[in-house]
């Protein structure tokens, strides 16, 4: 039996031999990577390949007196050989010859991987003029380490690292080497070497499983041109939306730390920080908000995009009533206060009206409505329980007044089916009492001095809501450091009250307040520590609150 399987052997082994170069792969039992053409099935897939009978008719034709004629190559041999030609034609040398790209194996596969001579060339280019100018590789110990590629044409696979270090060289080699025109619309120099690359490594880039050589692969493949970026999608991108986050972001801490965390009286100090801070933010939503890409040129909005125009606005505009909330919850506003503060708010309830068809739609946008219409309701009120006349706002009532009614029916609205929306009105629900016996049944101009004094109650401070956020610029250190221990608000009900005679509710608004205090705290904190010490206490605070 064994001598009869060695004589099929040797059969077999004689039959191989006389097939044509090229088609040794077609006999291995090891599985061929898929051709970027598998997935199409002509009319002639299933034909037999010609290539064996045309090699044995050979000597027939040239006795009958045929022209011997070049037959049909096959898929495989076609890649080869263009293959080939980019390799030599931008090969350090640009040698004329045409040797056929040898393969590598790799686990289960056949990779590319070029000849002897060629690898050479590669490497002396490389080293002679790559690694001088952008030293990574130490060239001993990496032709040391490569040594076994060219003397066995394996590689194990867990060693991977090193062959895509190989191939994103040969493709930095060949783009550098690269003298010919260029061709509008043709391939770079060295793209089969980057792609072959780019498909070794995979997930392996980031997934944290590599050495030195994925960390040098990286770098190398940084310096290849690679593919041009696609076209700027706005359906796809946010930069234009970060960028203002940022900004908002920047425009709140210096309101914390200017306003809120101001410990001494409210003088003209303060009213100019509050003035000058205002200033900035009108400015930025009037010159760098309108130049914002958020929608390209030439295509109409998507409702994505106008609620994220939105959301900026409204977040910018409430910054503004933030700034003065201490001076109009207590009703000692005066004209240029009410004046702005009444503007902004009228500007949040218009904005947030022209998408006051989405309440009852799933989206994230709902929420921001019920906070920027809770907002621009509480100043509303304000203004509609004090005598206008004293500050000469009185002409604005009716337009007060229209806008509070406007934002409290989208507030209604939104509550059915937004449970946040709905604590809001029971936040409100006192204040909009007063206000609304007030307004109720009486034209403008009506109202006088002493209806003023009868309606609104002595107590009109402490029956408006979140005013412990501009309670907090008023607290000490220690207490907040009681409040909050470590940083993490566990207990909600220990959160103190202003002076009301009756519990307080508090919602995220008044929650993120006090947050800003703590970290505010925790800056000056870490004002006595060294600069090392200081940045890991500020970023170990920003990770717990």
């Amino acid at each position: 039996m064994e001598e009869r399987m060695k004589r099929m052997e040797s059969t077999l082994e004689a039959l191989v031999s006389r097939l044509p170069t090229g088609n040794e792969s077609r006999n291995s039992t090891e599985p061929q990577p898929p051709d970027d053409d598998d997935g199409f099935q002509g009319d002639t897939a299933f034909q037999a390949p010609l290539n064996a009978f045309n090699a044995n008719l050979a000597s027939i034709r040239e006795k009958l007196g045929y022209q011997e004629s070049a037959s049909p190559r096959s898929h495989e041999e076609e890649m080869r050989s263009a293959s080939h030609r980019a390799i030599s034609h931008s090969s350090p040398t640009e040698s004329s010859s045409s040797k056929s790209l040898e393969n590598i194996r790799c686990g289960p596969r056949h990779l590319p991987f070029p000849s002897k001579a060629e690898y050479v060339q590669y490497l002396d280019f490389f080293f002679n003029d790559i690694n001088p100018c952008h030293p990574c590789l130490n060239e001993a110990d990496f032709r040391s380490r490569c040594q076994s590629l060219l003397t066995t044409r394996t590689i194990d696979p867990s060693d991977v690292c090193i062959l895509a270090l190989n191939y994103i060289l040969f493709a930095c080699t060949d783009i550098l080497v690269h003298v010919s025109p260029v061709q509008e619309r043709g391939r770079l120099p060295g793209w089969r070497w980057y792609l072959a690359a780019d498909e070794l490594m995979q997930k392996r880039k980031i997934s944290g499983r590599g050495d030195l050589s994925l960390a040098q692969f990286l770098v190398y493949e940084a310096l290849f041109p690679g593919q041009p970026f696609p076209e700027t999608h706005s359906e796809t991108t946010h930069s234009a939306y970060l960028s203002c986050m940022v900004a908002f972001a920047k425009f709140a801490g210096e309101i914390w730390d200017q306003v809120f965390a101001f410990s001494g009286p409210d003088g003209p100090e303060l009213g100019e920080k509050i003035t000058v801070l205002d200033a900035r933010i009108q400015y930025w939503l009037n010159t760098t908000f309108l130049s914002m890409p958020f929608i390209p040129r030439g295509s109409s909005p998507t409702t994505r995009q106008l609620w994220q125009q939105s959301l900026v606005r409204t977040r910018m505009n409430h910054l503004r009533l933030l700034l003065r909330r201490r001076r109009m919850v207590s009703l000692n506003y005066g004209t240029t206060d009410g004046l702005v503060c009444g503007d902004v708010a009228m500007d949040i309830i218009r904005d947030i009206q022209a998408y006051a068809m989405e309440v009852d739609k799933p989206s994230s946008y709902r929420f921001h409505m019920a906070i920027s219409l809770g907002g621009g309701i509480i100043v509303l009120a304000t203004l509609l329980c004090r005598d206008l006349t004293t500050i000469n706002l009185q002409d604005h009532r009716p337009s007060y007044t229209e806008s509070y009614h406007l934002g409290m029916s989208m507030l209604r609205d939104l509550a059915v089916t937004l449970p946040s929306a709905g604590r809001i009105i029971d936040d409100l629900r006192k204040i909009v009492d007063v206000v609304d016996l007030i307004v109720q049944d009486r034209t403008p101009g009506a109202l006088q001095h002493e209806d003023f004094t009868n309606l609104v109650p002595p107590n009109m401070d402490d029956l408006l809501p979140y005013s412990i956020v501009t309670a907090g610029r008023d607290m000490g250190t220690d207490q907040l450091e009681q409040i909050y221990g470590t940083g993490r608000c566990t207990n909600i009900s220990k959160l103190p009250v202003s002076n009301a005679s009756t519990p307080v509710s508090y919602n995220l608004t008044q929650v993120f307040g006090y947050k800003f205090a703590l970290f505010a705290k925790r800056k000056r904190y870490c004002a006595m520590l060294s600069s090392n010490q200081c940045r890991k206490e500020i970023v170990r605070g920003a990770w717990e609150d």
